[in-house]
């Protein structure tokens, strides 16, 4: 009988054997996917031995993480799990509110081994290795460096002319000056935005570019089926990245939110909880959203244009609603203090209501740039958008538009 058993037990013990080995094969591939996931970013932070480093981001679940680190003699290391290239906060200046500034900036880690070298007060020139879409976002800054130097020097003439028009009262010099300056600011500005194009279409197959197109949706001088076609000429692996599938997400939410079309209905709690819902309005002849934050310069500047528009026409049908990007409530409260434009309505984007199936108030709107000025009219269509700021000439331009309608 136990002859006769043999091949049975045989045949269960190469069975038994086959199982360990599948599921030993399976762990260890298990294994290699989720090592393929992490990142490890080491570094040293030149000129500060102590304190600490944040590093903000989406991990491979869109899960949002704030990973902080105390530094130990200058040297700190994060690790976390991405499945591709993903665009993070780097910050040493926890106070700043800035995004882009002397102690925070941008960088795009990988599932790699990265590392950084930073100085303290100059985390706009830190330089990375290990993570091929900072390389090339490194070669991009590089290439345009001369150029920032020169425009930040043209802004800061035109604000030195600025103030000498507000303290001195009107001067025919003066506004000519001003008039000059500021087309000297609006062409060098098209200019990075011109080699910033140059650099998108000439890599398409680097992460980046999928990336800094989303900035152009929205841009004068670059329509959409431009950009759909540079789209469609980048690598299909980069199309179908996150950045990728974004690109296409806001392209296709710019085209339903342009002039002539009716804006999509939101609702949202303001500074004070109390819920508004756009829809509330449609009594008024106007409403203006005004789609800001406390860290974007422009933003701030032309928070004086806004005041006296609202002034001359809150009488007159228009309802003014800005709707902040801010993440941190304190520095959104502060900054409508500071600019005294708690007058009218203001929200937080994340205090928007929305279902699962629900897209944000950026994507509704296909905001990508700040500030961001959409007019609506009575009938909920609408009449005016611009992306950028242009402070005078564009409040100018609004009011205008605003005059337009009201005949």
């Amino acid at each position: 009988m136990l002859i006769k058993s043999k091949p049975v037990l045989n045949k269960y013990f190469r069975l038994i054997i086959f199982l360990i080995v599948c599921f030993l094969t399976i762990n260890a591939l298990g294994q290699k996917a989720a090592e393929s996931d992490k990142f490890t970013l080491s570094g040293k932070l030149i000129g500060r031995d102590t304190g600490i480093i944040v590093l903000k981001y989406l991990d491979k679940s869109w899960k949002y993480v704030k990973d902080t680190v105390v530094l130990k003699e200058g040297r700190f290391e994060f690790t976390g799990n991405i499945s591709e290239s993903v665009n993070a906060r780097f910050i040493g200046d926890v106070k700043s509110t800035l995004m882009e500034g002397p102690g925070t900036t941008t960088i795009f880690l990988e599932p790699s081994d990265m590392l950084m070298q930073v100085t303290e007060g100059d985390f706009q020139h830190l330089h990375m290795t290990g993570s091929q879409t900072q390389t090339d976002l490194q070669e991009l800054n590089k290439s345009q460096e001369y150029l920032f130097i020169d425009f930040d020097s043209a802004k800061k003439k035109q604000q030195t002319l600025r103030k000498a028009l507000e303290n001195g009262g009107d001067s025919i010099i003066l506004n000519q000056k001003m008039k000059e300056q500021q087309l000297i600011v609006l062409k060098m500005y098209g200019e990075i935005w011109k080699r910033k194009y140059n650099f998108i279409r000439s890599h398409p197959k680097s992460f980046l570019s999928p990336y800094l197109l989303q900035s152009f949706v929205g841009i004068d001088g670059y329509d959409l089926d431009s950009l759909k076609q540079t789209y469609k000429g980048f690598a299909p692996i980069v199309r179908i990245s996150r950045f990728g599938k974004q690109l296409d997400q806001l392209i296709k939410s710019k085209e339903s939110a342009v002039v002539g079309n009716k804006a999509l209905h939101f609702s949202a709690k303001d500074i004070n909880g109390k819920t508004i819902e756009l829809s509330q309005f449609k009594n008024k002849s106007f409403v203006l959203l005004d789609f800001w934050a406390s860290w974007c310069a422009p933003c701030r500047e032309q928070a004086p244009y806004f005041k006296k528009l609202h002034e001359e026409f809150k009488n007159k049908g228009l309802e003014l609603i800005s709707i902040s990007s801010d993440v941190n409530r304190d520095y959104w409260k502060q900054a409508i203090k500071e600019d005294g434009i708690g007058g009218w309505t203001n929200v937080l984007m994340s205090d928007a209501y929305r279902s699962k199936k629900d897209e944000s108030l950026s994507l509704k709107f296909a905001i990508r740039t700040y500030p961001t000025t959409i007019l609506i009219d009575k009938d909920g269509v609408i009449i005016y958008r611009k992306e950028g700021s242009s402070e005078a000439a564009g409040a100018l331009e609004l009011k205008n538009k605003i005059e337009e309608h009201m005949k």
